[in-house]
């Protein structure tokens, strides 16, 4: 009877020991495949720091937030490999909906600042091709930059600064689930409407209590829906009163939630805004006037208007030169560069690959 007893509890112990070694190697699994709870935020940097993308198979950045939930990412496909950077198509979650973008980063290990591009123009006119992400990317920054729902493959309907804003803001949870991007150092630029877009995120940021972005830039923006109405009477017809969904005089709450000369009071990140003098799109008064209004309100604010420049800032370089510098100044930590100068080569060498092989849609 004593031996049955005891080949019995031999057998429980035997089971115990084998239970105890799968748990060890399932929690051994777990942090090979980035799923580990480190025990502090430090924790968390430190093992954040040794990944590299090229550590990371493209499946596995769908795992990095749950499927669907807004950031997730859908899709990646590969436009190319530079050899130091790497540069994809892709499609992500907000609000319910697939939205498509593109997305870019270094090779080497992070962690890494990153900037939100905001593309300008509205529907298919005007969409991401690439060329906005490189600068940044072969400077050192992790760059994405949203289609806005309903365009380039994407679901949904845009809004023009409406709903569509959120697929900005969206992008915030998509970057910090990366193990190589710094969530401490994210900025966001906007160009031409996309200035509209910065501006309303820079309010929604500071509204909900995170301030996740640290500095923001805009180029040939739109801060004034009044003010562009009356400069662009033919826009009324072809996009504000179809995306928007009213006129000015209809609805005119609908023009004041997005144009930030309103409310500039509730923008707290450091904002440069550029602009050509020259410009027939947009006018540079916008930006004067936003300008003056976040000066009165106290906001740090850098205005640079381009005597006899247009809305591209054609002889400007696109306004890359001074945002580089200007996001260079807010994130730059000891031992890094993320200067232009450094990295110019290498920008006009991918730059060059994406014109002749990744021209815009």
């Amino acid at each position: 009877m004593r031996t049955h007893k005891l080949s019995f509890l031999i057998m429980i112990l035997n089971i115990l020991l084998i239970l105890i070694i799968i748990a060890g190697c399932q929690s051994t699994q777990s942090s090979s495949t980035f799923t580990a709870s480190p025990s502090s935020e430090q924790d968390i940097k430190e093992q954040q720091s040794k990944m590299t993308a090229t550590d990371i198979p493209v499946e596995a950045y769908r795992s990095f937030l749950p499927s669907g939930e807004n950031g997730n990412i859908d899709r990646m496909a590969l436009i190319t490999d530079t050899g130091a950077t790497l540069y994809y198509e892709l499609t992500y979650w907000s609000d319910g909906l697939r939205v498509t973008g593109l997305i870019g980063f270094p090779k080497g290990e992070g962690l890494f600042p990153a900037i939100i591009i905001n593309r300008g123009g509205n529907q298919d006119y005007g969409v991401l091709c690439g060329w906005e992400l490189i600068p940044f990317v072969e400077s050192g920054y992790v760059a994405v930059g949203s289609q806005y729902r309903g365009n380039a493959g994407g679901e949904g309907q845009e809004e023009f600064g409406g709903a569509d804003v959120n697929d900005v803001l969206n992008l915030i949870p998509l970057l910090k689930s990366l193990p190589f991007t710094d969530p401490d150092r994210i900025g966001m630029a906007g160009l031409s409407r996309g200035g509209m877009q910065t501006a309303i995120a820079l309010k929604q940021d500071m509204v909900d209590g995170r301030q996740d972005i640290q500095a923001a830039a805009i180029v040939s923006g739109v801060a004034d829906l009044f003010m562009w109405a009356e400069e662009r009477p033919d826009l009324l017809a072809d996009v504000l009163i179809p995306l928007i969904g009213a006129s000015p005089e209809e609805q005119p709450e609908l023009y004041e939630a997005r144009s930030a000369t309103y409310w500039s009071d509730q923008i707290n990140a450091p904002l440069l805004i550029q602009h050509g003098e020259n410009d027939e799109r947009v006018s540079v008064e916008q930006a004067k006037k936003l300008a003056q209004a976040l000066e009165d309100a106290g906001k740090t604010v850098a205005l640079i208007i381009y005597p006899g420049e247009d809305h591209a800032l054609s002889q400007h370089n696109k306004g890359f030169p001074e945002m580089l510098a200007w996001f260079q100044k807010y994130f730059e930590l000891p031992g890094e560069d993320l200067s232009l100068a450094s990295h110019a080569e290498a920008i006009q060498e991918v730059s060059a690959w994406f014109r002749e092989n990744h021209p815009p849609p």
